[in-house]
């Protein structure tokens, strides 16, 4: 776990773990997010069926949109350093199909060597295990965590940055038709802003989940969806240019990552 459960996240005592997924995107966007770590298998792949009945049908290559913001209770079960207002974050997300198998796909995301996979993303990386790999990639553990540091210069603005993350496969037979028998999720955030190199730039929020099932032989589908906050000489998340940017940027990631599958 990363800290106490916030409101959104306690575990019921009735049942079955946690509140049931919504039906409607971003509903859902937030229910993982919330729950990523305390719902079940059961409810987490219930909630990704609802997902792919909310946007797959729909999406043949890729579609990109916004999402409510984070409540402040809804970051209250992640270990943040400093104050934050999550309401200062705006939400976006993508959907993509990647032409790769879930098993392809699984090992690249928790690779420690991510620069090497995503030339020319970073200046510099790094990342490191904070749970045992071999146990998750032996199936003795349903979850990997991870800590990473890195310095990038989106558009000549250098920052340097550290985010914690995870990786939690989720048994979904019976519920999410998968040819893997699983889906994956994936949670990534700041937790604190990052340093910048010029002080017309500012990059104090970023709270990430993924969402990753197989639709066919080689089909996986990739919700990502991110709540940011940052600014760029003249242009911020707020304004529709850098967000533009940024949700290109998201789609041109899963096009490198595929190219990794073949």
């Amino acid at each position: 776990m990363r800290g106490r459960l916030g409101p959104a996240a306690i575990v019921l005592l009735t049942g079955c773990g946690v509140d049931p997924a919504p039906a409607d995107l971003d509903g859902l966007v937030h229910w993982i997010w919330v729950n990523y770590d305390a719902s079940d298998d059961a409810a987490a792949a219930d909630a990704v069926a609802k997902l792919d009945r909310a946007v797959a049908p729909d999406v043949l290559e890729s579609d990109t949109g916004g999402t409510t913001r984070l409540k402040a209770e809804e970051i209250s079960g992640i270990a943040l350093t400093g104050a934050h207002d999550p309401s200062r974050a705006r939400g976006l997300y993508a959907v993509t199909h990647m032409a790769c198998t879930l098993e392809q796909l699984e090992p690249l995301l928790y690779r420690l060597d991510q620069d090497k996979l995503h030339e020319g993303s970073y200046d510099t990386y790094q990342r490191t295990y904070t749970s045992s790999v071999d146990d998750y990639a032996a199936r003795r553990a349903s979850t990997v965590g991870w800590h990473s540091e890195m310095t990038a210069s989106p558009m000549g603005n250098r920052y340097s940055e550290a985010v914690d993350g995870g990786l939690r496969r989720v048994a979904s037979e019976g519920i999410v038709s998968s040819p893997a028998g699983a889906v994956l999720l994936a949670r990534t955030y700041m937790p604190a802003p990052a340093v910048m190199e010029s002080a017309d730039n500012a990059f104090p929020q970023d709270y990430q989940i993924e969402a990753f099932w197989q639709k066919g032989a080689r089909d996986v589908v990739h919700l990502f969806a991110v709540w940011r906050e940052m600014k760029m000489g003249s242009l911020d998340t707020e304004g529709d240019a850098l967000a533009s940017l940024q949700l290109g940027g998201f789609q041109d990631w899963d096009e490198a990552t595929e190219e990794h599958c073949k």
